[in-house]
């Protein structure tokens, strides 16, 4: 059989395939000539979905165009609802990584710091991955610097261990470094008490958590029924842990006007590429900034990128807060919430803010978006003036 045959063939047995596609939720792919995933999305209707890229030729942008020209087969997973299909959407995405979708540029694995609140002695750590195994999530950091800095400033401040012993049952002759540098009370050797090692942990996730004002206010009142009931050597530690907070969070910027806990997320784009950052504000306070670089082969809209936005740092954030600000119309908006919502087990708001101070903290990410990728920019630069010499003396042997 020719190949003009059996191009003709196979585009029968598509066309074939569209007509029997279900007028349902579900997340369709799209496959080339090999069989490989192409591009992955969701439609609330599988049928006129799927069919609208293969309409008229010239009603379609030159990187749709593209992308249509190297479908060779569509496959498709019917869903319960549009929520079902997100969720779906998003994991074939990542099992895939098809070459048209939005993605991260820089793709790896983010750290988070977990405390692991299933032993008995919790330790904090760093890991890349987030399991359902009892532990508390914090993260993704994208400033890995700034994490390691965190975790030291943490393990001073509340002297949690970063150990790996499994206690109580393993057992060490002497207390480690960690101890005589004074980042872990040493509960190895029984320095400190499961109830008083369990209290610093919870106030160590607190402190994770955004949630420091409270905390400061309890440790003032420790301090002071420490000093009345003249125990001057355990208020003493209380009072240069509570100094030690006060000197951290002196540094951290506050939003004026701003009061709860909630994230500013801004994208940015200029043609395939974009930046999204995510400012994590916490009792009006801005605790991290996370950035993404990101990449489209089919230039899509910025509302686009910042659904992958969410896409990539939601379903993996170690904490989510009750309003998300977004600087462009979210996609699929009320699924995302649903989604949200579902992750953190409480409502979740998404807010489009027009004015005020919820708006110029989505306008400070989108300035830190627009910074980031023009740093990246600047970067690319510099690595092909540095290349372009070399080739260009080989060009001339």
């Amino acid at each position: 059989m020719s190949s003009r045959n059996r191009q003709k063939n196979g585009r029968s047995a598509l066309e074939r395939k569209l007509r029997l596609l279900p007028n349902a939720p579900g997340v369709y792919l799209h496959k080339d000539k090999r069989g490989k995933v192409i591009y992955v999305g969701k439609a609330a209707r599988l049928r006129p979905r799927v069919a609208s890229y293969f309409q008229r030729s010239g009603e379609h942008d030159p990187k749709t165009e593209q992308l249509v020209g190297n479908i060779a087969d569509v496959d498709y997973i019917a869903t319960a609802n549009e929520a079902e299909a997100l969720v779906l959407e998003d994991q074939l995405i990542k099992e895939y990584r098809p070459r048209y979708n939005i993605r991260l540029k820089d793709d790896k694995r983010y750290p988070y710091l977990r405390v692991t609140l299933q032993e008995p002695y919790p330790r904090v750590e760093v890991v890349r991955r987030i399991v359902d195994d009892g532990a508390r999530y914090f993260g993704p950091y994208t400033n890995v610097r700034a994490m390691r800095e965190t975790l030291k400033h943490v393990s001073r401040v509340f002297q949690v261990r970063t150990c790996h012993l499994d206690l109580p049952e393993q057992t060490v002759p002497r207390p480690c470094l960690d101890w005589q540098i004074g980042r872990c009370s040493a509960p190895c050797v029984d320095y400190d008490t499961q109830v008083a090692y369990g209290r610093r942990v919870l106030a160590l996730i607190r402190y994770l958590a955004g949630q420091e004002r409270g905390l400061l206010d309890e440790l003032r009142a420790e301090m002071s029924a420490l000093s009345s009931a003249r125990r001057y050597e355990e208020a003493a530690k209380v009072r240069d842990r509570l100094a030690l907070l006060e000197a951290a969070l002196d540094g951290v910027g506050r939003v004026y006007g701003l009061t709860g806990d909630l994230d500013a997320c801004g994208v940015v784009r200029d043609g395939t590429t974009g930046c999204g950052v995510v400012l994590r504000i916490r009792g009006g306070k801005i605790m991290t900034s996370h950035h993404f670089l990101l990449e489209d082969r089919l230039a899509s809209d910025t509302p686009a990128f910042l659904a992958q936005l969410c896409r990539e740092y939601y379903p993996r954030a170690g904490d989510l807060p009750s309003v998300v600000l977004v600087s462009h119309v979210l996609p699929d908006k009320e699924q995302w919430r649903e989604r949200l919502s579902g992750l953190c087990g409480r409502r979740v708001a998404i807010v489009r803010p027009r004015r005020g101070p919820r708006k110029e903290s989505v306008d400070m990410a989108l300035a830190n978006a627009a910074h980031k990728l023009n740093e990246h920019r600047l970067r690319d630069q510099t690595r092909v003036r540095r290349v372009a010499p070399g080739r260009a003396l080989a060009l001339q042997d």
